[in-house]
C-alpha cells in the first residue's frame, strides 16, 4: 500500500524499491484507469514480476452472499492471469460476522470453508495457489486446521500477516504459542506474508523495527520451514494515505525490506 494517483505509478515506486512481486488489493483491474490497463501489463512483464492478489470472503453484515462477487473476481484474476501469465497467488481474509455492531468480527470457519473450496479449486485449474490470511481473530491453530480439514485441496495454503500475528501474540491469542511456534505449526505450506510491524495493540502497517523479538522468530520460523513465497511489504492504512509517496514513505518501505530480508537471509544460511 503506497497511496498513488495511478496504478502504474505505484508499480514504478515499488520498483524503486527493488521490488521483484507486486500485491493487487482484489484485482489487477480494480484500481487501474481503463488507458492504463496496457501500462500495468508491460511494467509487469518487462520488470518479471511475480503478481499476487489479495481479497476477502466477506462479512455477513454487510454482503449476505458474497459468491457473486468472488465469482466476477476469480474471472477477472483469471482474465489477467491469462493475458500476463504472472498471478502466482491470490490470499483471501477469512469470512466473518460481529454479533452486535463495533464488535471484533468473528471468524465464520464454516462459510470460510465453503467459500475457500470454490476459489482454491478455480484458481488451482490455472496453476495459481489460494491463501487464507491470519486475520487477529483467526490467529490460532486450531482455526487453520479446521480450515485446512474442510477444504481438503492441495493448492491451499496459508498467508502469514506479521502485524497480525504480532498483536494475537500480544494479545494472548495464540493459546500461548510464540510467534515462532505459531508458524512452525500452521498445517499447511505458506505462500505469501504481509511483511509489518505495529505496537502489539494497534494494526498500523508500520515498518519493520530492527532487532525485534516477534520479526527474528518469524524469519527463523520460516528458514525453519524452508519458505519460498513472496513476500509483499504493507506500508499505511487504506484512507491514511497521500495521493503519492513521499521519500520517508519510500525510505520506510526499503527499511522493511532491508530487515527482513536480512534477518531471513541470515537465518536460511544457519539451515542449509
Amino acid at each position: 500500500m503506497m497511496g498513488v494517483n495511478t496504478l502504474a505509478k505505484s508499480i514504478e515506486k515499488a520498483l524503486e524499491c527493488g521490488a521483484r512481486a507486486v500485491s493487487f488489493l482484489m484485482t489487477p483491474q480494480e484500481h487501474q484507469r481503463p488507458e492504463e490497463a496496457q501500462r500495468v501489463l508491460d511494467l509487469v512483464e518487462r520488470a518479471d514480476l511475480d503478481v499476487t492478489c489479495h481479497n476477502a470472503l466477506g462479512r455477513a453484515e454487510e454482503e449476505s452472499d458474497p459468491l457473486p462477487r468472488l465469482q466476477d473476481q476469480i474471472d477477472d484474476i483469471i482474465e489477467w492471469h491469462a493475458a500476463a501469465g504472472r498471478v502466482r497467488c491470490v490470499s483471501f481474509d477469512p469470512a466473518s460476522y460481529r454479533l452486535r455492531p463495533g464488535e471484533e468480527p468473528i471468524v465464520d470457519i464454516e462459510r470460510t470453508v465453503e467459500l475457500l473450496k470454490y476459489v482454491t479449486d478455480r484458481l488451482a485449474r490455472r496453476g495459481i495457489k489460494a491463501a487464507v490470511e491470519n486475520w487477529i481473530a483467526n490467529s490460532n491453530i486450531e482455526a487453520f486446521q479446521a480450515i485446512k480439514e474442510g477444504v481438503d485441496h492441495e493448492g491451499l495454503g496459508a498467508l502469514v500477516d506479521i502485524g497480525h500475528l504480532n498483536i494475537a501474540v500480544n494479545t494472548n491469542l495464540t493459546g500461548g504459542l510464540s510467534a515462532g511456534e505459531f508458524i512452525r505449526r500452521i498445517p499447511m505450506p505458506i505462500h505469501e506474508l504481509h511483511v509489518h510491524y505495529n505496537n502489539g495493540t494497534d494494526d498500523l502497517h508500520a515498518p519493520l523495527e530492527a532487532h525485534s523479538i516477534v520479526v527474528e522468530q518469524v524469519a527463523g520460523a520460516l528458514a525453519d520451514r524452508g519458505f519460498d513465497g513472496i513476500a509483499t511489504i504493507e506500508h499505511g492504512r487504506l484512507g491514511d494515505l497521500p495521493p503519492d509517496p513521499t521519500n520517508e514513505t519510500i525510505d520506510s518501505i526499503k527499511k522493511s525490506m532491508n530487515i527482513f530480508g536480512k534477518l531471513f537471509a541470515r537465518y536460511r544460511k544457519d539451515t542449509e
